[in-house]
């Protein structure tokens, strides 16, 4: 089934002693194009100078392997081991000029140098002495490895591709408003979700959190919580304390706005490894916490057995910590993978309150196995409190909670 795409150009850059290595160059590529071809519309055509040029007279080998490769190239993969290649006239190597010459141009340079033994006899000391001068130089866009072998680099350049191609569909794409060509660009949103209407709510949230505030005689004053003959015969146990607790519940429960996000995929690329490192600076004003009080429970059969109720941040293929420092809370929230135009609500128990209006700032980094650099966002928490003026009794009715003449 034929399909428009586009191509990029990878020219295999390096000298006789590593064929094995263009091989294998040539083939992750292939299967590259076996994987992703179809779906994300690129294609990816290795260029190499045995393939990609015809002799002519009159000119200089490496001018035209220069002209009628190198210059159509988009990104190298130049790959050395003792060798740096057979000078051309103005450089010490054919592969030195074809990767200097796309440097100097912006294109994008892969480079890898083997640590594989070797025996010295075999060495070509002036080669080698070149190549540790070469080693030396850097580039603009370049990426420098080192590999011990045939399978490490084989794995390593596949991964590492991958990433380089992510760069070169998004500096295709900076300026081209083809919708098609925007969803090949990695991209991640972290926003916020309301808590009540679940809903998203972009960088920022208004977080009303419920003040109570009463008297503490008021909660002593309370009935205890009683149950009948009848249920105490089968072994039902009670807390005669259930309505303080339970007020004492409300409080907290109240006054603390659980803090949800949603992290969304809009693009076409599965995206891994993704950490998100949330940091606001601390005040005596707010609190940012994973702890809240637990509901309590008015009655409890002898025979239970108590199951902890204790979270240990993992939910699904999430993790989430809180922790502080002397001026900071930190926010840290894992994701393994987010799949092509996917989204996933974040609902670890983080929590804010806060007893004074006041605008909360969150300063995130996004990091992802496919960003050079981290994304950077504002998140910004609204906060205003309510402050409730009602009896405890009067909670507890309006909860349905206090139960008729405080019987069960």
């Amino acid at each position: 089934m034929a399909f428009n795409s586009r191509v990029f150009r990878i020219f295999i850059a390096s000298p006789s002693d590593v064929s094995e290595e263009r091989e294998v160059i040539a083939r992750v590529i292939r299967e590259w194009n076996d994987l992703h071809s179809f779906e994300r519309k690129v294609v990816l055509l290795p260029l190499r100078w045995e393939t990609h040029s015809a002799p002519q007279l009159g000119k200089r080998p490496q001018e035209l392997i220069n002209t009628e490769i190198v210059d159509q190239a988009d990104m190298a993969v130049g790959v050395f081991w003792t060798r740096i290649g057979t000078p051309t006239g103005g450089f010490d190597s054919g592969t030195i000029e074809e990767i200097e010459r796309l440097g100097k141009a912006n294109k994008l340079v892969m480079l890898y140098f083997s640590k594989a033994k070797v025996e010295l006899d075999e060495v070509d000391l002036d080669q080698y002495k070149k190549l540790k001068d070469f080693k030396k130089l850097t580039y603009p866009n370049g990426l420098v490895e080192n590999y011990s072998n045939i399978v490490d680099f084989r794995d390593m350049f596949a991964k590492q591709l991958e990433i380089k191609i992510r760069t070169l569909i998004a500096q295709d794409s900076k300026d081209d408003g083809n919708e098609l060509d925007q969803i090949n660009i990695p991209k991640l949103n972290f926003e916020f979700i309301d808590p009540v209407s679940k809903e998203n709510t972009g960088s920022s949230l208004k977080a009303k959190p419920r003040i109570l505030k009463f008297k503490q005689s008021d909660i002593k004053n309370l009935p205890d919580y009683e149950i009948d003959e009848k249920k105490g015969k089968l072994f039902i146990r009670h807390n005669t304390n259930f309505y303080r607790d339970y007020i004492e519940y409300i409080k907290e429960d109240w006054a603390l706005i659980p803090l949800n996000f949603n992290l969304s995929n809009p693009s076409s690329i599965s995206i891994r490894d993704i950490f998100i490192d949330i940091r606001c600076k601390k005040t005596e004003d707010f609190i940012i916490t994973r702890e809240k009080a637990k509901k309590p429970k008015a009655e409890d059969s002898s025979f239970s057995i108590s199951l902890s109720d204790s979270f240990d941040g993992l939910i699904g293929k999430s993790t989430a910590q809180v922790a502080e420092s002397d001026d900071e809370y930190i926010l840290q929230i894992s994701y393994e993978a987010l799949q092509p135009q996917r989204n996933v609500n974040i609902t670890h128990p983080l929590f804010i309150g806060g007893s004074k209006k006041q605008t909360i700032e969150l300063n995130v980094k996004v990091y992802a196995d496919c960003f050079p650099n981290p994304i950077d966002k504002l998140l910004s928490v609204e906060l205003t409190p309510l402050n409730i003026k009602r009896t405890p009794l009067q909670i507890l009715e309006e909860l349905d909670i206090l139960v008729e003449n405080n019987n069960a």
